[in-house]
């Protein structure tokens, strides 16, 4: 595996500039916190050496400015488009195992386009934050959930998206899949999965066995066999599926 993401998405939500500010600086604070892959951040380039020029130091100014940069404008007169809400892309300054991506959309209100963060990472041995290492993953899917109270949030990858796909299941789901509406499988299939609270109203589901995941295909068919539950269960059934429940 070469890469993967950490994303967390949610639908129309109005937010002012102060809002989406005050929820991405408190985003830098918490993932840096997490783990040290987020304690730096450079403005994107049209080349690394070029980026590596723009350090990116989280502030109030400095977040806000980015994110007005990242507003969609008008062709005919360069106005914001507001409803399309406020976006940003930062990079770590690694390159190889251990390079990561952090781009943010949030106050959009319009329904043709998803509130998201995404939090891309390249795959290696160097890397403090493992694919494999569940525990940190869980880590930062929950910063993401709690900064950020999205609808869903996943940890997966490119080659996981297109089996999905490939398998008509249109539900976005991944070897961690966060939860925020009660949607989960029968209770018939509960003891195959690792099923947790997070957060006050969300749910942590884990398809490992183990603190070790991979893409092999056992583990791929493992991911779409649970976006296909996930896309035909109701929240009357996914109720019943949680008597058990741990709290993280």
């Amino acid at each position: 595996m070469d890469s993967f993401y950490i994303g967390a998405y949610w639908g129309p939500r109005v937010q002012s500039i102060e809002e989406v500010t005050a929820a991405a600086l408190n985003l830098f604070r918490r993932l840096a916190e997490a783990d040290t892959l987020f304690s730096d951040w450079y403005q994107l380039g049209r080349s690394s050496k070029e980026a590596k020029e723009h350090v990116f130091v989280p502030g109030e100014d400095s977040v806000r400015q980015l994110l007005l940069r990242g507003q969609n404008r008008r062709d005919a007169d360069r106005r914001p488009i507001g409803e399309l809400g406020f976006s940003l892309s930062v990079w770590n300054g690694r390159v190889g195992p251990g390079a990561a991506n952090l781009s943010i959309l949030m106050g959009a209100a319009s329904e043709r386009v998803s509130n998201r963060c995404v939090v891309s990472i390249q795959q290696g041995p160097s890397s403090s934050l493992d694919i494999s290492t569940v525990p940190k993953l869980k880590r930062v899917m929950s910063v993401l959930v709690e900064t950020l109270n999205p609808n869903r949030a996943v940890v997966s990858s490119s080659s996981v998206d297109e089996a999905l796909e490939e398998a008509g299941v249109h539900t976005k789901v991944g070897w961690l899949t966060y939860l925020s509406d009660d949607t989960l499988p029968e209770p018939s299939v509960k003891a195959a999965y690792q099923i947790a609270m997070l957060g006050e109203t969300g749910w942590l589901v884990a398809l490992p066995s183990r603190d070790v995941i991979d893409e092999s295909p056992e583990e791929v068919s493992r991911v779409v066999g649970f976006g296909g539950l996930v896309q035909s269960s109701d929240s009357n059934t996914a109720r019943s599926a949680l008597d058990h429940e741990e709290k993280f």
